[in-house]
Formats: structure tokens, C-alpha cells, sequence
């Protein structure tokens, strides 16, 4: 695939990564919700659970253009989390923001950000570095904190924008997470271009 000139478009604001880089941390470390939640098996295993919690965290808390909804509501996003957590558990119905539809055909960086997680979290990413990989490269990513936590550093460093904040490189974004996800599982593969610092800063 073609390099993507990060120099064009939009980058997600500092703050935005920084805060879903360690969103990514607390889900591998499985700290996220740990006053309500102890078990965390429906995440680690082939679902839309990781997609589902990412969901919730995106749409609860940041608006497209990138503003914060509410700085404050914080606790309502995460009590939303807790209730779909439980609702796996329970097996009890749980109405999440977004429509399978909705999720296909959103535009706006946070639609790509959902469709990674939920296919990563599935393990059918169709990206070349894994379609011919046949370990689970989810394992060890998922369950992992810093690895989901580079995961979605990745993502969001590489992501770019147009002015009405809809992503323009989605591709390529999806092949460069993709090919990190390889590098933790296959000693003898090598990415091409290889990662760049700015790629892979973790911002607080």
C-alpha cells in the first residue's frame, strides 16, 4: 500500500489521543471499571465488546469537530460502560448509541476509530499484514495494557482529517495499527516503512 503523506489534513487534537490511549490501557489492564467490574473474559474473547466499550466512550464523550460534549459527564459515560458490562454478564439487552448501519457508514473520525476496535475485537480486520496471519492477534493485544494502549496511539497519530473533521486515510490507517498487531506477534515480520516516533508517542 501506498505511504499516506501525514503532512496532509487534520491530526486529532493531543489531548483526544492522550485520552484514548490510556482509555486503551485501562481495557488491557482490566482497571477501566474495577469498582464494578472484575470480569472481563467477554472483552478478551472474539466479540464487539472492546468495539461496544469504545463506542460508548466515543459517542458519551466527544463531539465530531472534536470538542468535549461535557467534561463533566464523564461518570455517566463510564456508568454506561458498567451497564453494558453487566447487561454481557447477565445476557440482558443493552441499547448501544450507534445502529450496525450507522457504524458501516459513518464518516467522521470517530465511526473509524469504533470500526477498528469492533473488527479488531472480532478478529476479521481485513487489512493485508493479517489476512494471510493465522494467530490470534487479538491475544496478547487485548488482554495487554500497553499494547491496546499503542493500539490506539497508533491510530489516532496516523489518523487525518478534512475540515469537517470526516477521516480521508482510513485505509492506511487500518494497514499501520494492523501492521504494529503483527510486529507483537510474528518475530520475523518487518513494517515497511518502518514506525516513525511521531507515530507512536503516547500523549498525556
Amino acid at each position: 500500500m501506498k505511504p499516506f503523506d501525514g503532512r496532509i489534513g487534520k491530526r486529532l487534537p493531543r489531548q483526544i489521543v492522550g485520552d484514548l490511549r490510556f482509555f486503551g490501557f485501562y481495557i488491557g489492564n482490566q482497571t477501566l471499571l474495577l469498582e464494578e467490574i472484575t470480569d472481563f473474559s467477554d472483552i478478551l474473547e472474539p466479540s464487539n465488546a472492546l468495539g461496544a466499550l469504545y463506542m460508548l466512550e466515543l459517542f458519551g464523550r466527544y463531539n465530531a469537530d472534536c470538542s468535549y460534549i461535557d467534561r463533566r459527564g464523564k461518570e455517566s459515560v463510564r456508568s454506561s460502560q458498567i451497564a453494558y458490562m453487566k447487561s454481557l454478564s447477565t445476557k440482558s439487552p443493552f441499547q448501544l448509541p450507534l445502529s450496525s448501519d450507522e457504524i458501516k457508514n459513518g464518516t467522521d473520525w470517530r465511526f473509524a476509530l469504533v470500526r477498528f476496535m469492533l473488527h479488531l475485537g472480532n478478529r476479521n480486520l481485513d487489512t493485508a499484514p493479517l489476512i494471510d496471519f493465522s494467530e490470534d492477534y487479538g491475544d496478547d493485544v487485548i488482554d495487554y495494557g500497553n499494547h491496546l494502549e499503542m493500539t490506539a496511539a497508533i491510530f489516532c497519530n496516523t489518523l487525518r482529517m478534512d475540515r469537517n473533521f470526516n477521516i480521508i486515510n482510513e485505509d492506511w490507517v487500518r494497514h499501520r495499527t494492523s501492521q504494529y498487531l503483527r510486529l507483537i506477534k510474528d518475530d520475523t515480520y518487518t513494517e515497511l516503512p518502518r514506525l516513525k516516533d511521531w507515530e507512536t508517542w503516547l500523549w498525556m
